[in-house]
């Protein structure tokens, strides 16, 4: 049995705390693979197949919603044949709207694809260097926990424990939220037909614009996280004075500094889809 040393409880807070810190950079550096990968090729394309395989069976209720949105629409704007015979116009308007739901809704997949890969465009010309975290113990912290007595070396270890905790729980909530919006974009896309249907007539034409809104800004939340990540990267590798007379002291404000960092990481991340609402209104 290895014994206890006078620093025991320093080297153990040290070692799980730096432990904590390579999972969250371990979990936040694979935020950009994550955002830059193509539904198709999400986790070797087997889910987009799902997808598609949705999409194929729901597109004959989308057909059928198109003809009864045109008729619908053709009921409500026009009260007689002799209302479409004054206004001819209005009858090639509404049969260019059906050409144009029926387009959307039978090459649905495609068109959402399209509008990924524009956005992933963007994404891409982000530098992935400005987006690597490598968070880790600092030189004077690692020193203060090696040297650190019986007392000094328990309180800090009780900081680093409660920290791991935090900082193991904050990775997986950012992990799960990007991953959250992908599953969005799958069931946007699965369901795509019905409501682009809606273009069929201007009377039901709110479900179709609605759906896209809903689409692009879905896409472009991966934006908004990337630039977030971004200012993150930038503002977690500032100095950190850790002022505090103990180990245990340094320590908790060490800690409490770097949780309260990632924890506003995580925040702006899950508000995502509200800046992105305000931001560009979808």
């Amino acid at each position: 049995m290895t014994p206890i040393t006078m620093n025991f409880w320093g080297e153990t807070a040290l070692d799980q705390l730096q432990s904590a810190l390579d999972t969250w950079n371990e979990k936040y550096n694979s935020i950009f693979d994550i955002l830059t990968t193509s539904p198709s090729e999400f986790q070797g394309g087997g889910i987009w197949n799902t997808v598609s395989t949705v999409t194929g069976i729901i597109k004959g209720t989308g057909v059928s919603l198109i003809v009864l949105f045109f008729l619908y629409g053709l009921f409500k704007t026009s009260v007689s044949v002799q209302d479409f015979r004054r206004s001819p116009k209005q009858v090639i308007f509404s049969l260019f709207r059906l050409g144009i739901a029926e387009f959307l809704v039978l090459y649905s997949t495609d068109v959402l694809t399209n509008i990924m890969i524009v956005v992933q465009n963007i994404i891409g010309k982000i530098n992935t260097a400005a987006l690597m975290a490598n968070f880790k113990v600092p030189d004077d912290l690692k020193n203060a926990l090696e040297n650190a007595d019986w007392g000094a070396g328990l309180g800090a270890f009780a900081a680093s424990l409660i920290g791991t905790a935090a900082i193991f729980l904050l990775s997986i909530i950012i992990l799960v939220v990007v991953y959250g919006r992908f599953f969005k974009i799958f069931l946007l896309s699965a369901i795509a037909p019905i409501p682009l249907a809606g273009f069929a007539s201007e009377a039901t034409e709110s479900l179709g614009m609605n759906f896209m809104k809903s689409y692009i800004g879905e896409c472009m939340r991966g934006v908004i996280i990337l630039v977030a990540c971004m200012i993150f990267t930038a503002f977690a590798v500032s100095p950190t004075e850790l002022d505090a007379s103990t180990p245990g002291g340094m320590t908790w404000v060490y800690v409490g500094e770097v949780i309260m960092q990632m924890l506003l990481l995580v925040i702006v991340v899950k508000s995502s889809d509200r800046l992105v609402k305000e931001i560009f209104g979808f």
